[in-house]
């Protein structure tokens, strides 16, 4: 049972990457594996703010201005790419 995970896992193939929305999908994909991404409002602020977040994402889907102000702001204070 184990060969065939070892199996499936390298089977597995990168896919070929043509552009920046695809790249940082796969990065982000990955990321998420090893819990290297942070997700939520007040988490995100807490990183931010701690100087830890080295990169933020904002979803386009977010209609909540006040919520776009604040993460801009915390990002634009601690020099983190929005």
């Amino acid at each position: 049972e184990e060969d065939e995970v070892e199996v499936a896992a390298a089977a597995e193939v990168e896919e070929e990457v043509t552009d920046l929305p695809g790249a940082v999908k796969g990065v982000l994909k990955r990321a998420l594996v090893v819990d290297g991404v942070i997700r939520g409002l007040h988490e995100v602020a807490k990183h931010i703010d701690a100087s830890k977040a080295q990169v933020v994402f904002l979803a386009e889907s977010c209609n909540e201005p006040a919520y776009k102000k604040l993460v801009q702001g915390l990002c634009l204070e601690k020099n983190v790419p929005l």
